[in-house]
């Protein structure tokens, strides 16, 4: 439910009703994808040293849930039209979801991993988070339209509004329901930049990288 509206909507909402050239809006969001990409693997790497506390991986998604739904909120309740920090305030908003939701998600799909250590049991797993996230995206693509009433901005605010119960509902299922990982691995006394590097060695892995980055 949260990433359409910041491929589909934000543009135009920013580049359309609020007036910022539309290749700023371009730019802004391209800079906040790549910064994700270098914040992924620290993420990463901090969920794995996140076993050894006592919520495990949970720790990251309790902390990066509030950043997730603090930026989505934000980015739909802009400044008004032409105002001078309209920018800063989309690239600040981005940021956030991204840093959120980055790292929520990278332990979320750990924990999904862990859950059991059968091939197809696993399957069942991604399978289900598959169909609640397809249902998410076809959720998000008509309900602010739904809700705008002829005015989409103010559609865009109910909806990110709407989101922050869906989120916390489904964010306490998840922390407080799910089974415990039976497949956690320790993490090993190894550097950041090691451990960054070593999924590389695999050249099952590289292929799906080389997947990955083309799409």
């Amino acid at each position: 439910m949260a990433a359409v509206p910041i491929y589909v909507h934000v543009p135009k909402l920013y580049g359309g009703t609020l007036g910022m050239p539309l290749s700023l809006v371009g730019v802004i969001l391209l800079a906040a994808r790549l910064f994700d990409a270098f914040q992924d693997p620290i993420f990463g790497f901090l969920s794995d040293r996140a076993t050894q506390s006592r919520h495990g991986r949970r720790l990251l998604v309790m902390l990066g849930l509030p950043l997730l739904a603090a930026g989505f909120v934000a980015i739909f309740h802009p400044p008004e039209p032409g105002h001078a920090g309209l920018a800063a305030w989309l690239i600040l908003s981005v940021l956030t979801v991204y840093v959120g939701f980055s790292m929520a998600s990278i332990s979320y799909f750990a924990i999904g991993a862990e859950l059991s250590t059968d091939y197809h049991e696993r399957t069942r797993v991604t399978a289900t988070r598959g169909a609640f996230g397809v249902a998410g995206v076809l959720i998000a693509a008509a309900l602010p339209q739904e809700l705008s009433a002829g005015d989409e901005p103010q559609g865009l605010a109910v909806f990110s509004l709407l989101f922050l119960p869906v989120l916390f509902i489904c964010g306490l299922v998840t922390l407080r329901y799910s089974p415990r990982p039976v497949s956690a691995a320790a993490a090993k006394p190894r550097s950041a930049w090691a451990a960054m590097y070593a999924p590389l060695r695999n050249a099952h892995f590289r292929w799906l990288m080389a997947i990955f980055v083309l799409s």
